[in-house]
């Protein structure tokens, strides 16, 4: 015999509402799962068939490897090395009021993570010293 209880508004506050959403119903979950794998499979075919194959992979490359320097400042640092060995001279193909270089997307993406990380008080962002904790390293900006 299985007892349900009733749920009050008080925990239910507490719990997450997507999870709560597809634990109760759970054709919502499968249903949710099946319309975002439609959506992505056209968006993907639809890609290939304008941009090609080619362009659509570096295009997943590019989101992927972007929004992996977003989460780790190390892959921030070993994506401006890898651009200044191969590409230090290569820019996007479009205007934004000058032609931005892949340098200068990978070294403003690094310096606004290093930021956030800062403003967020992160342990990656700080450099590690003895000493009391509470001393944050001096802010110090380059010209990028």
């Amino acid at each position: 015999m299985v007892h349900c209880t009733p749920v009050n508004k008080k925990s239910l506050q507490s719990v997450d509402w997507l999870q709560f959403l597809f634990v109760q119903h759970r054709y919502l979950a499968f249903l949710s799962t099946v319309v975002l794998c439609l959506g992505v499979g056209m968006a993907g075919g639809w890609l290939m068939a304008t941009l090609g194959p080619v362009v659509v992979a570096g295009l997943v490359a590019g989101v992927a490897g972007g929004l992996w320097m977003l989460r780790d400042i190390l892959v921030g640092y070993w994506a401006l090395v890898a651009v200044v060995c191969l590409l230090p001279f290569g820019k996007l193909p479009f205007d934004i009021g000058f032609k931005p270089s892949f340098l200068d997307l990978v070294l403003g993406v690094l310096f606004l993570v290093w930021l956030a990380g800062l403003a967020l008080g992160s342990p990656a962002a700080s450099q590690k010293r003895p000493g009391p904790s509470h001393r944050r390293p001096p802010f110090i900006a380059t010209p990028l």
